[in-house]
């Protein structure tokens, strides 16, 4: 058990010698095994890293997360190619540190992963690395005909110097690519976005998109809108942008300009500085899509338009994400309208209303509401600062007794030592099992 353990995650430190990264070889088995090298790497480690690839077994998943020495790229590259397709997901980069000049060795790598044609690559990922304004870059991307999903990712304090056009050109040639995520990569105009949904539109099997951080800017909603009406987009992740109002109003327009009902599954819009007038013009096109599963409006002020939810959501909403959105009490009563209308719901995130009608009665409410819905195990219940109060703490027991609930979130409200036995009471007497309990900051102090 302990050797499977250290074959599905082995990891490379700093002080790791030549013989220890050797030694891992005898953990390769015939099931897919995870690589990960999180430390400097020496020129010897390299060759000893191509010789694993090259030893018997498979490697399916290979990460490096530091820069590769110099002269060093163009031989991993063709390793990681020649190992009988066993490379089949690669991330590059370190979501805590940006690479400063790591160019050169990871583009000589690439370009020899992509200078084989026997090369099955299919997952790509790349974090903190700038990478894409370099034209041989795009010029390898374009060659990696088997991906069929690509991440690129800055999570630094400064974004990529990212060129629209030289992506997009590349992009339209992978035409197996199902999921694509950029995350932190601005478009700087209406015309870098428009380049960039004219090249999606090209992608007959792209059913995944995200567009997170991307700093999208209300004339983006018109050319997203069309994208989604003309594709088989499923999935659509567009939180933390500022789309407000207007960008989702356009969004909308564009896509009910079909008749036909959306496809999507998955929405997510959460921090977009929209309020109830775009949640609104929002709710027209969630009436249009019937197969909606996940809905997340968090951080937008879209309380007052909540009313409409419950008669807009088709039957198979699983997932409500609501975290500080003003509900107030009208949004409290929209809530537990869904709540009867949608028993299947496993997932409901409402933290951050703090303001509700008289905090702890309100929270109850729903509590209860939850409660008596349905039988079904609730997955999620989120009500971190939301000012419950020990008869919402007892609201939470009998919702843990009756629903199974696995993750509850309570973090940040007015919970004291009565309500916590009474949660732990309903607890021990259903037997459930808790899979993740956060009372963090409440009063829990016994007197």
């Amino acid at each position: 058990m302990a050797a499977n353990t250290a074959a599905k995650r082995a990891s490379i430190e700093s002080g790791s010698t030549l013989a220890s990264l050797c030694s891992l070889t005898r953990f390769i088995t015939n099931s897919p095994e995870i690589l990960t090298i999180s430390k400097t790497l020496t020129p010897a480690k390299v060759s000893a890293l191509c010789s694993l690839l090259g030893s018997p077994g498979e490697i399916s998943h290979l990460t490096l997360q530091e820069e590769l020495p110099a002269c060093t790229g163009a031989a991993l590259g063709s390793a990681i190619s020649a190992s009988a397709g066993a490379v089949r997901t690669l991330t590059l980069g370190n979501k805590d540190a940006f690479m400063h000049n790591p160019e050169l060795e990871l583009l000589r790598m690439l370009a020899a992963i992509s200078a084989n044609p026997a090369a099955t690559l299919e997952h790509l990922t790349i974090i903190n690395i700038d990478l894409m304004c370099n034209r041989r870059m795009c010029d390898s991307l374009w060659k990696f005909t088997t991906l069929r999903s690509l991440t690129v990712q800055e999570s630094s304090s400064s974004y990529f110097r990212f060129s629209i056009p030289l992506f997009a050109a590349s992009i339209v040639k992978l035409q197996l690519l199902d999921s694509l995520n950029l995350q932190g990569i601005v478009c700087y105009s209406s015309d870098d976005t428009e380049t960039l949904v004219a090249a999606l539109k090209a992608l007959p099997r792209l059913d995944d998109l995200g567009m997170r951080r991307d700093d999208l800017r209300a004339e983006a909603g018109r050319p997203i809108g069309g994208l989604v009406a003309l594709s088989r987009i499923l999935k659509l992740d567009l939180r933390h942008n500022m789309l407000c109002n207007e960008g989702v109003s356009a969004m909308v327009e564009a896509t009910l300009r079909y008749k036909h009902c959306s496809m999507l599954q998955v929405l997510k819009l959460s921090d977009n500085n929209m309020d109830s007038s775009g949640g609104l013009k929002l709710m027209e096109l969630i009436a249009r899509s019937p197969d909606l599963r996940t809905l997340d409006l968090s951080r937008n002020l879209v309380g007052k338009a909540l009313h409409q939810l419950s008669a807009a959501v088709g039957r198979s909403l699983r997932k409500l994400g609501l975290n500080k959105c003003n509900l107030g009490p009208e949004g409290i009563e929209s809530i537990m309208d869904v709540l009867c209308a949608f028993p299947a719901l496993s997932v409901l995130r409402i933290n951050e209303n703090g303001v509700w009608d008289q905090g702890a009665r309100g929270a109850a409410a729903i509590l209860d509401a939850l409660a008596t819905a349905s039988t079904l195990p609730m997955e999620t219940i989120q009500l971190a600062d939301c000012e419950i109060e020990d008869d919402g703490a007892s609201a939470v027991g009998r919702l843990i007794a009756r629903r199974a609930c696995k993750d509850v979130d309570l973090e940040r409200n007015k919970i004291t030592v009565t309500g916590a036995k009474a949660i732990a009471n309903s607890i021990a007497v259903s037997k459930c099992v808790i899979h993740k309990m956060n009372l963090t900051d409440n009063p829990l102090k016994e007197e």
